[in-house]
């Protein structure tokens, strides 16, 4: 039930856990990333969610334009990772070469027990720039029951999972995805380990409307994946 303010980044290294409980406000006073390599456990509940956001919001008249924070930097050899009621809102901000961030990115060279255990339900993600759930390797997710709204800018999917990712997408509000609302890849050069997931129940609404002159999808599988 307290307010926190994010002014440099925070590594969770591999042996350490950050938990963040119920009611707790984060406010990103720059452009800065959680970084994990350990354990993150994000404990809201429905009556008091954990919130993580840029500073002074109502002031910013480019929120879902510019990023402003940089979110969520998860190595797919973390422990674990259990997300649950949290808001993650107005992320994107550039990384060192200047592109726009995954609001929560799952990424790395993972090599036992294959990777992360990854549990991300019933939140809320509002005004990210580029994709929204960023997941790539051979981790298990639990991807449910989420609202994901206004995510990406010139670019970027909602959820952008690859190169090996196994679990359940369900029972997700996908609302007005830059790009496509789910995409699937495994890659076209390494096909093992395959992405392969069960996709249902999920409401996608409005996916691809800043993709001008291109096709999108609400849910794209390539043909190495499979769902």
């Amino acid at each position: 039930d307290s307010t926190y303010y994010l002014s440099g980044n925070v590594v969770v290294n591999a042996n350490d856990t950050l938990a963040v409980q119920q009611g707790a406000t984060i406010i990103a006073k720059g452009n800065f990333n959680i970084v994990v390599f350990g354990t993150l456990l994000c404990l809201g509940t429905e009556a008091k969610m954990v919130t993580f956001t840029t500073q002074d919001a109502s002031k910013f008249s480019d929120l879902g334009v510019i990023g402003h924070w940089g979110g969520f930097l998860v190595d797919s050899l973390s422990k674990y990772v259990y997300v649950r009621y949290t808001n993650i809102n107005f992320t994107g901000g550039p990384d060192s070469e200047g592109g726009s961030q995954a609001s929560f990115d799952v990424e790395g060279s993972q090599s036992y027990n294959g990777g992360a255990h990854i549990v991300f339900e019933d939140n809320k993600m509002f005004g990210g720039i580029d994709d929204g759930v960023h997941l790539n390797g051979n981790i298990k997710v639990s991807i449910k029951r989420n609202i994901l709204q206004r995510l990406g800018g010139p670019d970027g999917e909602t959820m952008n999972i690859k190169a090996g990712v196994t679990g359940d997408v369900a029972y997700n509000y996908i609302w007005s995805a830059a790009n496509s609302g789910i995409k699937l890849e495994t890659g076209k050069t390494v096909f093992s380990p395959q992405t392969k997931l069960n996709i249902f129940n999920n409401t996608i609404v409005n996916s691809g409307w800043r993709k001008v002159g291109e096709a999108t999808n609400g849910i794209l599988i390539d043909k190495f994946a499979a769902a």
